[in-house]
C-alpha cells in the first residue's frame, strides 16, 4: 500500500529525509510519515540584578532540538530499526547518529528552506495503539542542531 519511502511527503509543504551517518542510507520508517513536530529546546538564563543598573539580563542558551515523527505503520520497518539500534547498544557499539533534511516550501511565493537537523538520536519508539484502523507509530528524536542548508 504505501512502499518503500526513503522521501517523506508531510503535508503539502514539507518533505523529509533520515539518513542514517553510518552506512549514508536513507532509513525506512515503514509508512508514510504523517506529521513532523519539532522544537528548540533552548534554556533561559537570567542574571541577577546586580550590575548594569540593578537590571536583569537574559541569555538563550541552545541546547539542541528535539521532536516526534509519526508514521502510519505499514510494515515493521520501524520495529527492525529499533531491534537493530538495541542490538549495536548490547552489543557494545557506539551510538547510531543520523541526520534529518527538512525541506520546506513558502506557500507564499514557492521559494524552499532546508534545514539538516545533524547528529540525530532515534528513540522512544512507541508502536501505537493496535486497532481496526491504521496504526500511528511515533519515533522521538533529538538532535545537536538543526542548520540552514545554503547560508
Amino acid at each position: 500500500m504505501y512502499g518503500a519511502y526513503t522521501v517523506f511527503n508531510v503535508g503539502t509543504d514539507k518533505t523529509i529525509v533520515v539518513t542514517n551517518l553510518s552506512t549514508g542510507a536513507n532509513v525506512l520508517l515503514g509508512g508514510r510519515v504523517t506529521e513532523i513536530q519539532s522544537a528548540s529546546k533552548d534554556q533561559l538564563i537570567t542574571s541577577q540584578p546586580i550590575d548594569n543598573g540593578g537590571r536583569v539580563d537574559h541569555r538563550v542558551l541552545p541546547e539542541g532540538w528535539s521532536g516526534t515523527l509519526t508514521v502510519d505503520r505499514a510494515n515493521g520497518d520501524a520495529d527492525n530499526l529499533k531491534a537493530m539500534l538495541d542490538a549495536a547498544f548490547y552489543a557494545g557499539q557506539g551510538q547510531v547518529f543520523f541526520s534529518i533534511l527538512e525541506t520546506i516550501t513558502n506557500q507564499s511565493d514557492g521559494t524552499t528552506n532546508q534545514f539538516q537537523y545533524t547528529n540525530v538520536v532515534l528513540h522512544e519508539f512507541d508502536g501505537g495503539a493496535w486497532r481496526k484502523d491504521k496504526v500511528p507509530t511515533k519515533i522521538q528524536f533529538a538532535a545537536q542542531e538543526r542548520l540552514a542548508v545554503g547560508f
